[in-house]
Formats: C-alpha cells, structure tokens, sequence
C-alpha cells in the first residue's frame, strides 16, 4: 500500500471514471477526489438556481448519491456534465412539485434569508436572478460547472450556436445591469 500522501498525488492525477471503476471495486478514497473536484461548482450551480443554500445541498447531495451508483462505463459526456445533468433534473422536479403546490395551497414566495456574505455577490445573484431562464442557466453551467457550449448544448437540449448567443446575450445584460459595460 502507497502512503498516503503519495497515493492521494497519485489520484489527482486520474480520470473521473478510473476513479468511479475504483470506488466500485471497493476503493472509498477514489470517490472522494470525484467529489472533491466537483462538489463546489456542483453547489454553485444548485445554489444559484434555487436560492437556498439547503436545497441546493440536497440537489447536490442526490447527484452524488446518483453518481456512486451509476455505472461509469455508460457515463458519455463526462462526470461533470453528468452531474449538473442529474442536478438540473432534480431542480427541475422540485419546480414542479412546487407549481402543484402553490395551486393547491398558496403561500407568498419569499427570498430565502441565507444571503451571501459578500454584497457583490449578491448583486451578481440578484444580476442573475433578471435574466431570462435559459440564459441564467447557460452563464450557470458555462462559468461555475466549466462546461464547453457542446456539453451545455448536449444538456439543455438545443444547439451549440444557440448555447454561445445565450451566453453571449446574458454577458451583455449582466454588464448592463453591474453597471461595467
């Protein structure tokens, strides 16, 4: 067995899905460099989209918990696109749930009170919070997941050429509304 310090240079320096083969065959250690090389843009791209630190914990926790099961031979697009793809679904459904909740009992929608630290970023947030849908998602899924325009393409189901105006659209808003243009 390698020291530890010398065993834990030598995964950085593996793929995603070597890692996964070794998690399956009993090797905890290889998850958690999986994790840690996505967890945080993971949480970031939850985070923004839902705007409750918690939730987004929750979408990030499932996605991990569906990755430790997913067999990675059949992982085409990389973890990482895999990831905010599950992410996203997740998202996706609790929006649902929430639609037929608020038909059926309506409550007033408030702004989560777990705001961030740093009054920039929340101008950036609430920045992000005016674009169209499909354009928050693009910035979200380009910057903060460092996805290319194809593996957000692949995700959001539209082309590629589409995903770059998208992003292209929203940087101009965003510069707009941040006064930096």
């Amino acid at each position: 067995m390698l020291p530890t310090l010398t065993r834990d240079l030598l995964l950085e320096t593996v793929s995603d899905t070597e890692l996964l083969r070794r998690y399956h065959r009993g090797d905890l250690g290889s998850f958690e460099v999986v994790y840690d090389r996505h967890a945080s843009a993971l949480l970031l791209y939850a985070r923004s989209l839902l705007h409750q630190a918690s939730q987004a914990e929750d979408v990030v926790q499932e996605s991990f918990i569906r990755l430790m099961t997913y067999d990675p031979e059949r992982i085409e697009s990389g973890v990482r696109t895999f990831l905010c793809s599950v992410a996203r679904n997740l998202i996706i459904d609790e929006g649902r749930r929430l639609a037929v909740r608020a038909r059926t009992h309506p409550v007033r929608e408030t702004r989560s009170s777990e705001a961030p630290a740093d009054p920039r970023q929340e101008r950036i947030l609430l920045s992000l919070d005016q674009l169209p849908p499909e354009q928050r998602e693009t910035v979200l899924l380009k910057i903060y997941a460092g996805l290319t325009f194809e593996e957000v393409a692949k995700l959001t189901r539209v082309s590629a050429p589409t995903c770059a105006s998208r992003y292209r659209y929203a940087i101009q808003k965003l510069s707009h509304l941040l006064g930096e243009e």
